[in-house]
């Protein structure tokens, strides 16, 4: 008969077992009753993501590794100037993956760049492979009549003005 139950758990006192308790760590023990806070987590890892990126997708951001219980932040780097772009994400809980709508750098073809993660309080740490940002392709010369401002690579689709400087004139 249990005389003792001091954290109600339904084993008695005299046969808890401290150790840890959390399956996703390294140190997980089958055994153990009591979390002892010993448990020790693999080091968070990002999974690769797309040699390119396009402004407006909708890119997952996936990791492994770190304690559950830890918030991540996710930022971008600028690998060409080697300075940071800001956060993807200041925090966010530590389930994994995060969707992110592409945006806040310029359009390619330029810079490359790659994510970072960290949790908090900063104990683990990766850094994402390389990735390009696609290029938006349109007309490019000021004067034409289909000219984009906000293209970065001209296709060749320019269409200028007739002789009286009229677009789809005759």
């Amino acid at each position: 008969e249990c005389i003792l139950d001091t954290d109600s758990d339904s084993v008695c006192d005299m046969f808890e077992i401290a150790g840890c308790t959390d399956v996703f760590a390294n140190n997980f023990n089958s055994d153990a009753t009591d979390d002892d806070g010993s448990c020790v987590f693999p080091p968070l890892s990002l999974n690769a993501v797309s040699d390119t990126l396009c402004l407006g997708d909708t890119v997952i951001i996936s990791w492994t590794g770190g304690d559950p219980n830890d918030p991540i932040y996710i930022g971008l780097i600028n690998v060409t100037t080697n300075s940071g772009n800001g956060a993807v994400v200041n925090e966010t809980s530590n389930t994994g993956s995060y969707s992110w709508l592409f945006q806040g750098v310029p359009a390619g073809p330029g810079d490359i760049y790659k994510f970072y993660i960290t949790n908090l309080p900063l104990t683990t740490y990766d850094y994402g492979n390389h990735f390009a940002i696609c290029p938006i392709v349109g007309c490019m010369d000021p004067m034409a009549c289909n000219y984009d401002e906000t293209a970065t690579l001209d296709d060749g689709s320019c269409v200028m003005p007739d002789e009286g400087g009229v677009c789809g004139g005759n």
